[in-house]
């Protein structure tokens, strides 16, 4: 059995769509005592707190009922209450506005706002995934064959604010000290090629957009000359088509292909934003299409389908069940698929 009950790389990147155990599956209760999982759980092997130190028990806080976690009357594990999640008078900076008919705001909080509202679920099961799986890449072979020989390279993530880490506990700050999908990414690379030579460069800043990444592509990417190249905006370009957002991040790849020819470049397509909510919903799920249309006969880019792999996780699950501010960004689970789907597209 993996380490579960603290953050460990080899768990944290095992994909979620392997194997027949799923560990610290983030769920949150919101005006119904039950939550769906991935998976059928044939056996509960813990149900942690969100800094995974405390455990719940089984018959007292918790019951498996129809495949789902459902809580107790006496239950230990916090619910939020419909009131809290659409409030009609919230706090200054808790909130968005909602889509939702009938009411006006939605919870919205940074920090661990929202983290220590969420259980953590490790459980077996016998069913397998039927939803989207990513594929290996072999447009980044230069790339791995310096990691393979055991080369010096550098490894550049340039983005948003899910690229900088938010919501991720370790850049946060609070238990269990959970690492970035960026810094997850690449800790893995070293790990898994025993190459001590992998250096990690985040130019992410929170509330930037392609545009904004497009005018500073000198100063954030080429001054670095990466190895590796990982482009990750989308989330704060809702309004534009999805042609235009492609367009913009082929002019930063032509860019730096002009200036650094021996970097290997992956396009990350975005996961979506709560679609319950104003401000951030927009074209974001249609750029990945764009995306691989624009980039289909690059010889050393290629797309990572986040949105495809979000889109599927969200069949089966809701939205805050993964959300690190219920509106556009990742919690410590979802940041772990990040870091699993690049791996898969870029190592295999």
């Amino acid at each position: 059995m993996m380490e579960y009950r603290k953050y460990n790389l080899e768990t944290y990147t095992l994909p979620l769509w392997e194997g027949d155990t799923v560990y610290n599956e983030s769920v949150m209760f919101v005006d119904e005592r039950e939550a769906p999982l991935l998976y059928y759980p044939e056996k509960v092997i813990s149900v942690l707190s969100c800094d995974l130190k405390t455990e719940y028990q089984e018959g007292v806080d918790y019951e498996i009922k129809n495949g789902k976690i459902c809580i107790t009357e006496n239950s230990r594990i916090y619910e939020t209450t419909l009131s809290e999640f659409y409030p009609e008078n919230p706090e200054p900076g808790k909130f968005f506005e909602t889509t939702v008919p009938g009411y006006k705001y939605i919870m919205f909080g940074e920090g661990d706002f929202m983290f220590k509202r969420q259980v953590f679920v490790t459980y077996k099961h016998k069913d397998n995934w039927n939803g989207f799986i990513p594929e290996k890449s072999n447009k980044f072979d230069r790339f791995v064959k310096k990691l393979e020989n055991g080369e010096e390279v550098k490894v550049l993530f340039f983005g948003d604010s899910i690229t900088y880490g938010a919501n991720s506990s370790g850049i946060m700050g609070f238990e269990p000290y959970a690492e970035s999908w960026c810094q997850m990414l690449t800790h893995y690379m070293a790990e898994k090629y025993k190459n001590a030579k992998v250096n990690y460069i985040n130019t992410g800043l929170g509330g930037r957009n392609t545009r904004w990444g497009l005018d500073t592509v000198e100063e954030n990417i080429i001054n670095y000359s990466p190895d590796l190249l990982v482009l990750a905006f989308g989330m704060n370009d809702p309004g534009l088509e999805p042609c235009e957002v492609a367009e913009l991040k082929k002019q930063i790849v032509e860019k730096v292909n002009d200036a650094c020819p021996d970097c290997d470049i992956a396009v990350v397509a975005t996961m979506l934003p709560h679609f319950r909510l104003k401000g951030f919903w927009g074209n974001q799920e249609h750029h990945e299409a764009a995306f691989k249309k624009i980039f289909n006969e690059s010889a050393h880019l290629d797309v990572i389908p986040v949105t495809s792999v979000h889109k599927a996780l969200l069949e089966k699950k809701r939205y805050y069940d993964m959300s690190g501010n219920n509106v556009n960004h990742p919690n410590d689970f979802l940041a772990r698929v990040y870091a699993q789907t690049l791996i898969k597209v870029i190592l295999g």
